[in-house]
């Protein structure tokens, strides 16, 4: 699940990185190009699942997105579980996004900044969950997130709106 991203002269690229043939993603890590996409370098791990277990019992994660938002540049993530794929939208800041570096708190761990939850009953919900999210400042919508709903029913997905508040008031 590729996802690019462009600033300053640079595309930016985030991958799902496997170590083995398992279905999960063991990191994502970032890639770019600075001559329009003829040559491309490794730029660093943005996250890994290790780094993950500290925001509950998320062994698996899918959709990473870079955004920016008033200015600064975002990482957003769908976390899940051996139950459900995709747990919602987990929004992280990149305290440099040339390095791949998140913003960390004091004991090295990515600083969460929001999660959009998926807000469904579970009966209505696909294994799959959703969260996988995107944002533009020009769409009225603001941030969109997918979430798969059960494929029994006559409406398989649903994308959920969730305005341009991204960064919640302390």
């Amino acid at each position: 699940d590729p996802a690019a991203h462009y600033k300053d002269g640079v595309i930016y690229m985030t991958l799902s990185a496997f170590e083995t043939s398992v279905e999960t993603p063991d990191r994502i890590v970032m890639i770019a190009s600075s001559d329009m996409g003829k040559s491309w370098s490794y730029v660093g791990n943005v996250l890994k699942r290790s780094d993950v277990r500290k925001y509950g019992d998320y062994t698996k994660f899918s959709g990473g997105q870079i955004f920016e938002f008033d200015g600064k540049s975002y990482f957003s993530v769908a976390l899940g579980d051996d139950l459900q794929e995709g747990k919602g939208s987990f929004i992280f800041e990149f305290s440099d996004l040339s390095k791949a570096a998140l913003r960390k708190d004091q004991a090295g761990n990515p600083v969460l900044i929001n999660h959009f939850d998926l807000e469904l009953e579970v009966e209505n919900m696909s294994p799959l969950g959703g969260g996988q999210g995107d944002y533009h400042e020009k769409t009225g919508a603001g941030y969109l997130m997918p979430v798969m709903l059960n494929p029994e029913s006559d409406k398989p997905f649903t994308i959920k709106s969730r305005g341009h508040e991204i960064i919640p008031e302390e």
